[in-house]
């Protein structure tokens, strides 16, 4: 598994939403391979996070996503690509008793 990293300057959160709305209207929303996605803004600055199966499923799916940000406006930013050597994930909360 792999985590991709993304960093840019000239995506709003306005142009990322309607990235993700033309990308679920092209059937890959949920892109085989995709794991977990994480956005986030600060400073005018965008990061995004992916885990991923594999760096092939990654590029494939990049075949659809490029065009997309590039209908939008967004220069499609260089991931830097790392190894997943771990997760940890948070376990459900749940109510016992009332």
């Amino acid at each position: 598994m792999i985590v991709a990293v993304f960093q840019g300057t000239d995506m709003s959160e306005a142009q990322y939403a309607s990235v993700i709305a033309e990308l679920d209207a092209a059937g890959a929303g949920a892109p085989d391979g995709r794991i977990d996605h994480l956005a986030a803004w600060e400073d005018g600055t965008f990061f995004v996070v992916d885990t991923w199966e594999s760096e092939k499923k990654l590029n494939t799916f990049a075949d659809t996503l490029f065009p997309i940000l590039d209908r939008n406006g967004v220069t499609p930013p260089v991931p830097r690509i790392f190894e997943l050597r771990n997760t940890i994930h948070a376990r459900e909360a749940t109510s016992v008793g009332a």
